[in-house]
């Protein structure tokens, strides 16, 4: 059982479950899947998904996020490295014909200095694809000139299209083989600002013979790194589906397109009892989702006051856990919340129990 309200911060503990309250931390949604030693952050903001990720921690690895899907992306001396904000769809992913036409209008200011791209970057489910719209990219044409399946044309600009494969790789879906997609713009043509129709360029890899799968599960906007350095400011990252607004921010004034944008959003109200998270466990795990190597999981195994609780398993370091984001309209800095968790542990252990509050 975990509790939230405000006021003073407080504690209650019967065991070392290692609960964390924050943003979480887990494995990277593709298949250069985060490792124990990987940099991997992750949150939402402005009602996009963001990520951090950086292989073994090496080198220089920033991101700063800067609202309504910009950020500040800046790498050194790294392996691999990459940035990006977008939409993600963990559970109920629809199919990407069902969402309408998808856009992204885009502006960065992108010096690379090596092996970089800066690219719409994505996974459909069922089955499982990894796609790549590449629209500026460093030293390095990728995916290297192997696998080019025909050329298209979007938006008034030229595309390679390539098909290349991944086997027995770690993804989503656990270890699995899988295709990936890329449409790549002609080296005289890239570009770091523009509107991409993302929609578009699955209709016509699907005219190629690319099987697009049947749900989508990520469409975002990335900048990657490897062996490389660089720095990146992404001015806009706005996302329609439809012609609305998937970005909870104001349209950039730059967008002449006629867009419905969304109704600011409204704070959480405590119950009755002054509680904004009341989770019990009883329907599944909430919003809650494992935070590092740490896997969650709703459980009748044990209980407190009810029939089920959060079972964490998976933990290889003592930050592992269960994590929770809060909610950016809700919880303010400055403001005083308390949280209380009942916890136990099956398992002997000299470590303490901890809530963590990260920003």
């Amino acid at each position: 059982m975990i509790h939230m309200k405000k006021g003073l911060f407080k504690k209650a503990f019967t065991g070392a479950l290692a609960a964390v309250v924050g943003f979480s931390f887990m494995p990277a949604a593709e298949s250069m899947i985060a490792k124990a030693d990987d940099q991997c952050d992750q949150g939402t903001q402005d009602g996009l998904d963001w990520e951090l990720w950086n292989q073994n921690r090496q080198g220089t690895a920033k991101m700063e996020l800067t609202g309504n899907g910009r950020f500040i992306a800046e790498w050194s001396g790294i392996e691999n490295y990459l940035a990006r904000t977008g939409k993600k769809w963990a559970s109920n992913s629809p199919t990407w014909e069902s969402v309408g036409d998808i856009k992204m209008y885009y502006d960065a200011d992108y010096r690379p200095n090596g092996n970089s791209y800066l690219a719409v970057y994505g996974l459909t489910r069922k089955d499982l694809v990894e796609y790549y719209i590449i629209e500026n990219f460093g030293t390095w044409r990728p995916p290297g000139g192997q696998g080019q399946v025909g050329t298209i044309t979007v938006n008034g600009h030229i595309y390679d299209v390539y098909k290349a494969m991944r086997y027995n790789q770690p993804s989503i879906d656990g270890t699995a083989t899988f295709p990936q997609y890329f449409s790549v713009r002609r080296d005289n043509d890239k570009s770091s600002k523009g509107v991409i129709d993302i929609s578009e360029h699955f209709k016509q890899w699907e005219k190629l013979g690319l099987d697009m799968g049947s749900e989508l599960y990520e469409v975002s906007l990335v900048v990657e790194g490897y062996q490389s350095s660089g720095y990146a400011e992404v001015k806009t990252n706005y996302i329609t589906m439809d012609g609305k607004a998937i970005n909870t921010g104001a349209k950039p004034d730059w967008i002449d397109d006629p867009i419905i944008e969304p109704e600011p959003p409204k704070p959480i109200e405590p119950d009755a009892n002054g509680h904004y998270i009341n989770e019990t466990f009883e329907s599944g795990e909430g919003d809650f989702a494992g935070r590092g190597a740490a896997t969650v999981k709703s459980s009748s195994a044990e209980s407190n006051s009810g029939s089920k609780s959060l079972a964490v398993s998976g933990r290889t370091d003592s930050w592992n856990g269960a994590a929770i984001n809060l909610d950016e309209n809700t919880f303010k800095a400055g403001e005083s919340y308390g949280f209380s968790v009942m916890a136990m542990q099956n398992e002997t252990s000299s470590e303490d129990f901890k809530l963590t509050l990260q920003y």
